[in-house]
This record gives structure tokens, C-alpha cells and sequence, in this order.
């Protein structure tokens, strides 16, 4: 017999969520440290594992006791965070109960700080987007929205417990425009016209990694396809997504396999494919694609690294942040970041701005002239600019984060939220060997959001 969610264990149970929020919030260790940590299952990390003697530390079940010694013992390398939440566990919901949370006292003067919903043990956090003072959060297993006020949770489908498979997969995505919900998750879509009331699922032709709108109607997903992964398979909807189409494949240019597409159309015919290293185009609904040549500003020193997918706006605009450093391929060296700018569907690219990025800089576009930096390890300041870059505003943090932020969305320069990672424990060190610890599972994951531009942040989701 597979076992169920009530059959885990609660030292098993503190590898996923932990019972409260911490009052010993602090910075995690160096970004050395984790990378180490993480270096068995990283694509780039394989540069430097090639160098040097390998020391494999595999840390499942049995590993328990190491997890839980590290998350009650105090964490070096920083002091206490301030929290607005509460930390004892009573205070948040079961992770078997709705995730409906309790009244925030009268006295509190942000709501959200005290309305939480618990991530349930084994769930993790897909994709955030913040709207206004709301925003939906999707996870490995539900969809929930909030108005600024409370949560309410629109879809779910519960991952069963483990040693066993369900229906969700780390390819999840979810298009949320105002009653008209879509989620995707392998090769299903589950749609919902009346604002999560009602459910449907339709079959996908593929497992979708990259998914676009340009209208509520017209719509295209694509995955990387074949034997080695060289091609991208794209299908368009002409019906909101009840029956598919195949387009033209679009093939690699560097003859690495394109495992993480992605997706943006302005429109039924205007769009944009990429895999993170190159950007393609198409004017004809994806019946033909250009790889587009961003122009390199006389300032970057660098060659390129990597390139985000674009974010498109109400109009003709679009906008796409690209990475140059001295050594592409490898994750946290410094470099500059571009943002590039188009006002008629990609025809011209101008770049108004680079920013020095240090290694890791995170970047939310909210439209074609408001963009916010921050780093995700330090944490000291937040920059955002609503004039296309002309200037920035820098906002001093004087309450941090806890933890190392992984993905950040802005709604405007004012109100956001950071996904925050709690580190792994400390790799240990063998004496003569490279070692190298791989961890069986994710560490916690933490929704926090600001309201007044990075200055403070406060729990909402943990």
C-alpha cells in the first residue's frame, strides 16, 4: 500500500514545511557554501565538478536528524530578523486543513501580515505574480488568489504523499486574466471561464513548458521535442485552447538541447520564443521565426550570457532583460544587465539602460518603463525605475527578507513579493576531497511581500 499524506512522519514533515514561521529568521549562508550544496544537480556546476574530486553526500530519509539539528540550532552568519507573524505553530493552519487562514487583530496595520496560508509538507512555489494589492500564487498543487485582503484558493489538485505520482508536474503554469483561468500541468489544461467556479480539462498535444495568450482566444504553447530535445514543438488555439494545432518547429542554433521554453505574444501574430539563449521572433502567428539580434551597448563589457522571455505590454511595446558577463555559462559571475525596449512588436530593439548586476540580481518588469532590481542575497537596497531607466530610486531595506530570495514580481514600484528559499544544511567537509552534498529534498519556501517600495517586508505566505 502507497503512502498517503496522513502516514508521513513529522520529522519527515519538517523537510517541506516547517511548523511556524522563525523567529531566528537570518541570512542564509555564503552563496559559496550553497552552490556546493547544489553543485551535484546542477547543469553548470558540471564546469567545476570536472576539476576537482568528487565526495558525493546523498542526504534522504536517513538524513532527517541532520535537517532537523540544523533548523533548531541557531544559523551563523547573521542576526534576527524582525518578524510581523506569528511563530508557533498554532498559529498556522494545518497542513491538512484549508489553507483558509484566521482574522488578523484589528490592530495590525497590514491584514496580510497576519492572514497566512501554510504550504502544505512536499508543496512548493511555481510562480508568483503580484496585482495591485493582491496578486495568485501557484504552487506544485493549487492555484490561490488574493485581493490584498484574504486568500481564497481557486484550484486545487493535491499531490498525493510519497512513493506515489500525481497529476502535477514541475512544468506547471497558470494564465490568470481577471474570470478566465488556465492552468497547465503536464499535458492537461484546466480551464475555468468563470472566474474558479467551474473546471474543465482539456488534453494537450505536449507537456507545455512555455505558454502564451495574445488574445482570449488565440493562444500557443510549446516543449522541447525529439530524441535530443533540438527542436521546439509549438501548437496554436484558435478556441481558447479546446483544440490545438502544430506549427513549424523551430530549431536549435547552438545544438543544446532547448529544455526550458518560453513563451510571450503581444498578440494573435507577435511573439517571442526562448530557451535562455537565444530570442527568437515571429510576425505570423508562428508560422515563421527570425532569431532577433539585440544591439550590444557600447558600455557592456562582457559577451552575452543569457536572455530572459520578454514582457509585453497593453500595445506595441515589449521588453527583455539580457545578462552580459566574462564568463557565460556559469551562474554568479558579475556582470551588467541590458534592458531593451521596443515600441513596434520587435522591428527595432533600443537599449535606455544597464545596470551592473554583481552575480544573482533579480529583475520584475512591470511594464515597458518600470523595472525593479534587487539582489537576492544582500538585501540592502531595492531600485526601481519608472522612466524607462532613466533614473532609479534606490530604497534603503532597513527590514530584510529572510532568507535568499529566488523569483520576485512587482506589481508597481511600491507593492511586491520575493519567493525566499530557507537554505539546505551546511555541506560537511571531508579533509583531501571536493565534497559535495545533494540533498533529497527542497528546503522550505516562504511568500513575503512590501508594501512600501523594499523597505519592509512581512510574511504572507509560509
Amino acid at each position: 500500500m502507497k503512502p498517503g499524506r496522513d502516514d508521513v512522519t513529522r520529522d519527515d514533515a519538517l523537510l517541506r514545511r516547517w511548523d511556524g514561521v522563525t523567529a531566528r529568521a537570518a541570512r542564509p549562508p555564503s552563496s559559496d557554501l550553497l552552490a556546493r550544496s547544489r553543485l551535484a544537480t546542477s547543469g553548470r556546476g558540471q564546469f567545476v565538478a570536472a576539476a576537482a574530486a568528487l565526495l558525493v553526500i546523498a542526504v534522504g530519509t536517513a538524513g532527517v536528524g541532520v535537517w532537523i539539528s540544523f533548523r533548531n540550532g541557531p544559523i551563523a552568519g547573521g542576526s534576527a530578523s524582525p518578524s510581523s507573524t506569528p511563530s508557533a505553530a498554532s498559529a498556522l493552519p494545518s497542513a491538512t486543513e484549508p489553507p483558509i487562514a484566521s482574522e488578523a487583530p484589528t490592530a495590525t496595520p497590514n491584514p496580510l501580515a497576519l492572514v497566512l496560508v501554510a504550504l502544505r509538507q512536499y508543496e512548493y512555489v511555481v510562480e508568483v505574480h503580484r496585482i495591485g494589492a493582491g496578486g495568485w500564487v501557484l504552487t506544485s498543487e493549487r492555484l490561490m488568489l488574493s485581493d490584498g485582503t484574504s486568500w481564497r484558493q481557486c484550484l486545487d489538485r493535491p499531490m498525493p504523499g510519497p512513493g506515489t505520482s500525481g497529476p502535477w508536474t514541475p512544468n506547471t503554469a497558470a494564465v490568470v486574466d481577471v474570470a478566465t483561468i488556465r492552468v497547465f500541468a503536464a499535458a492537461d489544461m484546466l480551464l475555468s471561464t468563470d472566474a474558479c467556479a467551474t473546471w474543465s480539462d482539456v488534453s494537450l498535444p505536449i507537456a507545455p513548458t512555455g505558454v502564451s495568450f495574445g488574445t482570449m482566444q488565440i493562444g500557443f504553447i510549446a516543449a522541447a521535442v525529439g530524441s535530443n530535445n533540438l527542436s521546439a514543438g509549438i501548437y496554436r488555439t484558435a478556441d481558447g485552447g479546446a483544440h490545438w494545432v502544430a506549427m513549424p518547429t523551430v530549431k536549435s542554433v547552438t545544438r543544446m538541447p532547448l529544455a526550458n521554453l518560453r513563451l510571450a505574444f503581444a498578440d494573435a501574430d507577435h511573439g517571442w520564443l526562448t530557451d535562455g539563449q537565444t530570442l527568437w521572433s515571429t510576425s505570423n502567428g508562428a508560422r515563421s521565426w527570425n532569431a532577433t539580434h539585440l544591439p550590444v551597448p557600447i558600455s557592456v563589457s562582457g559577451s552575452f550570457d543569457s536572455v530572459q522571455v520578454p514582457v509585453v505590454g497593453p500595445a506595441a511595446e515589449a521588453t527583455v532583460v539580457a545578462k552580459y558577463d566574462r564568463a557565460p555559462g556559469m551562474d554568479g559571475v558579475s556582470g551588467q544587465l541590458v534592458f531593451y525596449r521596443t515600441a513596434d512588436m520587435g522591428a527595432h530593439w533600443t537599449a535606455p539602460a544597464v545596470v551592473a548586476d554583481p552575480g544573482m540580481l533579480m529583475t520584475a518588469v512591470v511594464n515597458s518603463t518600470t523595472w525593479v532590481v534587487a539582489d537576492p542575497e544582500t538585501g540592502s537596497s531595492v531600485r526601481a525605475t519608472t522612466d524607462g531607466g532613466k533614473t532609479w530610486h534606490t530604497t534603503a531595506v532597513s527590514q530584510r527578507w529572510p532568507f535568499r530570495a529566488s523569483s520576485m514580481s512587482f506589481a508597481d514600484p511600491t507593492h511586491g513579493w520575493l519567493i525566499v528559499d530557507e537554505p539546505e544544511p551546511p555541506c560537511p567537509q571531508v579533509s583531501g576531497a571536493y565534497t559535495v552534498c545533494d540533498y533529497a529534498f527542497s528546503p522550505p519556501q516562504h511568500l513575503v511581500a512590501t508594501d512600501d517600495g523594499g523597505a519592509t517586508w512581512h510574511t504572507v505566505l509560509p
